[in-house]
């Protein structure tokens, strides 16, 4: 009975660590691109700026996973809240255009450590076999806590141009960094034989190629124009005010909070190939 109950708090303490990851993201994904248009900075500026995150979280996930297994989950996910704390303060500082550069790139690294582990902490977490249930639950508060994130940038961007949306972002980080040094188990050292680089991609069969080439064509699309130009235009051409962007730009994250509960229910009970493949067609048509 207690160890039910003491892994029924670690489970909450991971939703909420997601949650808060996922709720600062949007934050700084919706206050960044309106500060730097307000100091006069360019469209082609703006969006090297916002591609910096990707190549944080590019570097950054090549490297975790091994390590994670040598360390323990744990110290990366304390790792992850306490780096993206103190990018979100220095942000809300930040007036040039290579301190928003460096920063965003931190910011992918950071958010790109905890990407790395929170897979293989959820499955530690759904000992039961009901992973898809339990990434469903994660992803779907993680969700509604963002779009919560990109509704108050929004509200609070009057405020110092969102200066104070980060340092109440960083400052919620900060707990949730100290809530999980608490609540989170250590997982010792899992001895394992590190898999080259060039092996994982030849152990890929055709079917997780092609998925995975999927995948890339519709980040390579939507990420672009989620982050970037439909705000850009909406801000500067439509003229949208703070507030209603970011209600706008919270829409996906607040229809999908529902639809991650009940599709982490399907995985567990149905083949998703088909559904997955239809759905990607739905997001294109969009």
């Amino acid at each position: 009975m207690k160890e039910a109950e003491k892994e029924t708090g670690e489970f909450l303490v991971f939703t909420l660590v997601s949650a808060l990851i996922s709720f600062g993201y949007n934050v700084v994904m919706t206050v960044i691109p309106l500060r730097m248009a307000d100091r006069g900075l360019g469209y082609g500026e703006i969006g090297g700026v916002m591609s910096a995150v990707a190549v944080g979280l590019m570097v950054i996930k090549l490297a975790v996973g091994h390590l994670s297994d040598l360390f323990g989950t744990k110290r990366f996910i304390l790792t992850s809240l306490l780096g993206l704390s103190a990018v979100c303060a220095l942000l809300a500082q930040a007036d040039s255009l290579a301190a928003f550069a460096v920063l965003m790139a931190a910011l992918g690294i950071f958010r790109g450590i905890f990407l790395s582990v929170n897979g293989s902490s959820m499955l530690e977490l759904s000992g039961n076999g009901r992973y898809g249930k339990v990434l469903g639950v994660v992803q779907g508060v993680s969700s509604l806590l963002a779009s919560v994130g990109g509704m108050m940038a929004g509200l609070l961007y009057s405020l110092r141009e969102g200066e104070y949306a980060l340092l109440l972002c960083s400052l919620m980080l900060l707990a949730s960094a100290l809530w999980a040094a608490l609540g989170l188990k250590r997982v010792g050292k899992m001895e394992r034989e590190r898999m080259k680089l060039w092996k994982v991609f030849g152990s890929m069969n055709r079917r997780l190629v092609l998925f995975c080439l999927i995948v890339f064509i519709q980040s390579f699309a939507a990420g672009p124009m989620w982050n970037f130009i439909i705000p850009m235009y909406c801000y500067q051409v439509l003229l949208f005010s703070p507030a209603l962007l970011g209600i706008l730009m919270s829409l996906d994250e607040l229809v999908s909070a529902p639809t991650y509960m009940l599709a982490g229910r399907a995985v567990d009970r149905f083949p998703v190939i088909r559904f997955n493949v239809i759905f990607l067609f739905l997001t294109a048509a969009g």
